[in-house]
């Protein structure tokens, strides 16, 4: 009888287990041959993945309720290269066609299989903690392709390039470059079946920038998709609110802030002689970008001035190439730092994957200025209720997590495997 009544109470306990806190076990397994969706779009997708993966549930974890503590914990895990090489990651260097080099790790499936490229956010290393956690998780569960990028804010890119790049403009141009590089690279590109992208932070703005460049140069080296997790769409709204917050989440953003800051300084005197207190807070960010960060672009632009076709497109900014740099005015320059003008060009699949409770980077960021492409089925965001900033592995579950950016990406895959990629049919923006 006693028996009888534990195992009525230990099944009555995993019944209500199951209910209050789901279980995302379908995270195993490899990738199935994409069904033919001529009509796919994120909306479908989103409906797609809160069918499979609710993102509201009861949790009795009540810190997980919290952005900030949520936001803190997801972001504790700094592996050290050691770590790396023991899941299978190599240390490299790879240099774009500009000369500019960013570290990654890599890890290369066996056979020809989707590469997922993981870029960190501001200030980000590349073992940055919400790349590396979904990086081990992909690795873990999928025979896939993993790339861990820097961000090109962090200082041991800016001491390595010498350059300090602010406008999502720049970052996603080097990005772009830097998957080019990689594709580029017979003994990365021989294993590439398909490229997608997770951006982190602002990382998740770097990359949408860089769809841009490869869907207005028809060179789609970006042949499956971008996932934007906790990431502003508009930069310069974002830098404008952080440098304004107080409390912990202020102090999180200046001290990456004097980091980046440290790192750039015999660049930044070049142009003004601040002190680190005035760049992270006090002095205004239109007199930053006005006094340092537009002439840094300018002097780029000058030097680089093939950006007046890329351009041309969004604006006429002049009639000579050669006069591209002087023709741009400080608004211009301002929407360097904007994707809203650049969301209409874009055709790769984009998802901005924000939560409500963000203490960073407010979800209205993203969702205000996709507005401007809205009913557009390539592009779209979902706001989950908890989260806080790239905190989704803490709030929700590593397996509720991955099961997410695996569902995405096998929604936006290719119909048909490729088993490998032919270089030659992949345009240079030259």
């Amino acid at each position: 009888m006693i028996v009888s009544n534990l195992k009525t109470l230990t099944l009555g306990l995993l019944l209500i287990g199951s209910t209050f806190f789901p279980l995302y076990s379908d995270v195993k397994g490899e990738v199935k041959e994409q069904e033919n969706l001529p009509n796919r779009s994120q909306d479908k997708l989103i409906e797609k993945q809160e069918s499979i993966h609710p993102s509201f549930f009861i949790n009795f974890n009540f810190r997980r309720y919290s952005g900030l503590l949520t936001s803190y914990y997801s972001n504790l895990f700094y592996p050290d290269k050691e770590y790396l090489a023991e899941h299978d990651f190599h240390e490299q260097f790879i240099k774009n066609d500009e000369g500019y080099t960013r570290r990654a790790y890599v890890h290369l499936p066996k056979r020809p299989r989707p590469m997922i490229i993981c870029l960190s956010g501001i200030g980000g290393a590349v073992n940055a903690s919400h790349t590396t956690l979904c990086s081990r998780d992909f690795r873990r569960y999928y025979d896939w392709g993993l790339i861990l990028l820097e961000n090109s804010t962090s200082p041991e890119w800016i001491e390595r390039n010498n350059r300090l790049v602010i406008s999502g403009y720049e970052a996603g141009w080097d990005v772009y470059l830097t998957i080019k590089a990689i594709l580029k690279n017979p003994n990365y590109a021989n294993l590439i079946s398909e490229i997608h992208l997770i951006g982190f932070s602002l990382g998740g703005n770097d990359i949408s920038f860089a769809s841009y460049f490869d869907t207005v140069l028809e060179t789609n080296y970006i042949d499956g998709s971008v996932l934007a997790i906790s990431g502003p769409a508009d930069r310069y709204d974002a830098l404008r609110v952080i440098r304004k917050q107080e409390g912990i989440a202020g102090d999180v953003i200046r001290n990456t802030m004097r980091v980046i800051y440290r790192a750039a300084y015999d660049i930044i005197a070049e142009y003004k002689t601040i002190t680190e207190e005035e760049f992270v807070k006090t002095i205004p960010v239109e007199e930053l970008m006005a006094e340092i960060f537009y002439p840094l672009a300018l002097e780029y632009l000058k030097d680089h001035p093939h950006h007046y076709h890329t351009l041309a497109g969004i604006k006429s900014f002049a009639n000579d190439p050669e006069d591209f740099a002087n023709s741009i005015s400080f608004l211009d320059f301002e929407r360097l730092y904007n994707l809203k003008q650049y969301l209409p060009y874009i055709e790769k699949p984009l998802l901005y994957f924000h939560a409500s409770n963000d203490p960073i980077v407010a979800y209205t960021n993203p969702v205000n200025t996709l507005s401007v492409v809205a009913g557009k089925p390539n592009i779209g965001h979902r706001v989950l209720w908890l989260g806080g900033h790239v905190g989704f592995h803490d709030a929700y579950g590593a397996n509720w997590f991955i099961s997410n950016a695996y569902t995405y990406i096998q929604y936006w895959g290719n119909y048909e495997p490729k088993y490998y990629r032919n270089q030659d049919k992949y345009k240079d923006y030259e």
